[in-house]
């Protein structure tokens, strides 16, 4: 178990790479980070700096970038004490909800404050000066947040990937039950695979490398992307495919070329 810090990296497809500070541990190869803080790597629905998460998985050590713990599957540990909810209910996940506002919230509703708004949300009029629109946008944020971990814990269970789950709840969102439950064989239709191929060297630029297959093209075709660990740009992106006839001549796709790079301040490349 640890406190997510902040990420180093994150990509639309959940992949993140980001720093924890372990608080305890239950692996013998992990006693000695107790207390200090790691880099991790997984896929993520979502992640709150200062919640505090159960990460399953494993170690590793890259031949560059060292020690790193691999996630597999992970869960979040619910606030329960109300300093972990104050911080909670102030973080950036509550839009417009400070810490004076959190503090009155569990002042009024105590340390089961979270679940007695989840169980009815006219429990924040309670609190001094709350209003409606204020209460219905805690609420609307609190169901969100435990829906979509719920969602993802149970597509886990079932047996999908991290990042499988996180493709079908993307996808889905809230009819994610119903589709699983009605008509699973939809995900096999409606959803494409995406690979990550980890980190590499494109030249001298760290980078994380993508391939995805086109829903809507070629099955024997995709697309191959890499980002750069540093910043979060694009390197190159790649699509192979056949090309049926020349709309344009080498020399003019070579002027637009070009152009795009001047206006992106590489000139005379």
């Amino acid at each position: 178990m640890g406190t997510y810090k902040q990420s180093i990296f994150s990509s639309e497809n959940g992949y993140v790479i980001g720093l924890m500070r372990v608080k305890d541990t239950d692996m013998e190869s992990m006693k000695d980070y107790i207390n200090k803080t790691i880099t991790f790597t997984g896929y993520f629905h979502e992640l709150t700096e200062q919640d505090n998460y159960y990460f399953f998985g494993q170690e590793t050590v890259h031949p560059k970038y060292g020690f790193q713990f691999v996630v597999e599957r992970y869960e979040r540990v619910k606030p329960e004490d109300k300093d972990g909810i104050v911080e909670f209910l102030s973080s950036d996940l509550f839009k417009g909800v400070g810490e004076k506002l959190a503090q009155s919230i569990v002042n009024t509703l105590g340390e089961s404050a979270l679940d007695k708004i989840l169980d009815d949300k006219s429990n924040l009029l309670l609190v001094p000066k709350m209003t409606m629109k204020k209460a219905d946008s805690i609420y609307e944020t609190l169901m969100k947040y435990e829906e979509s971990h719920k969602m993802i814990v149970y597509l886990t269970e079932l047996g999908f990937s991290m990042r499988d789950a996180l493709l079908i709840y993307n996808t889905y969102k809230g009819n994610t039950t119903m589709i699983l439950e009605h008509n699973i064989y939809r995900v096999i239709d409606d959803i494409e695979e995406i690979t990550s191929n980890g980190l590499s060297e494109n030249g001298n630029i760290p980078s994380y490398s993508f391939s995805a297959k086109m829903k809507n093209g070629d099955k024997n075709n995709t697309v191959s992307i890499a980002i750069s660990k540093k910043g979060g740009h694009v390197v190159y992106m790649n699509y192979n495919r056949d090309v049926q006839a020349e709309t344009i001549s080498q020399e003019t796709a070579d002027e637009i070329g070009k152009r795009f790079l001047e206006e992106k301040g590489f000139p005379n490349m």
